[in-house]
């Protein structure tokens, strides 16, 4: 599960460099890149988790003002429509009717003082969608 999350938090926080060297190259403002990064708080609250992971400890001002870590990291299933779930004679989960399952990585974000910022799991959809909408508007892809 470590090695999940901590290949979650490097491909994320990865477009940071990304987006910095294709706005150079394209002739473009690179500092526009941290300007989204801090005005984004998922954006932000990635970035921060990657830097005290990489890091062990934030040596710079943080992206989100917090100096965040996780807490309670688990996988647990989601749902969506109508499932039933029973255990089949071989020990395994089999899902039957219109809705679908899927295992997430989640956990709790907290701050430097305990106090929940956000739950993972929701952080990193915002910040792929954030991310996403700053690649649209600046006119840049991934390939």
């Amino acid at each position: 599960m470590e090695k999940d999350l901590n290949s979650i938090l490097a491909e994320v926080t990865g477009l940071m460099d990304r987006a910095k060297g294709w706005m150079n190259a394209q002739g473009r403002d690179e500092q526009l890149v941290p300007t989204f990064m801090k005005g984004n708080r998922s954006v932000a609250l990635m970035q921060d988790l990657a830097n005290a992971d990489k890091h062990q400890e934030l040596t710079r001002p943080p992206f989100s003002g917090h100096r965040p870590r996780l807490a309670n990291v688990r996988r647990v299933m989601r749902t969506v429509g109508t499932l039933q779930m029973q255990m089949g004679r071989d020990g395994r989960m089999i899902a039957t009717g219109p809705g679908s399952a899927s295992l997430i990585l989640t956990g709790e974000i907290l701050d430097e003082n305990g106090v929940l910022l956000a739950e993972l799991d929701a952080v990193i959809d915002e910040a792929l969608s954030q991310w996403e909408g700053f690649f649209n508007t600046h006119g840049l892809t991934l390939t």
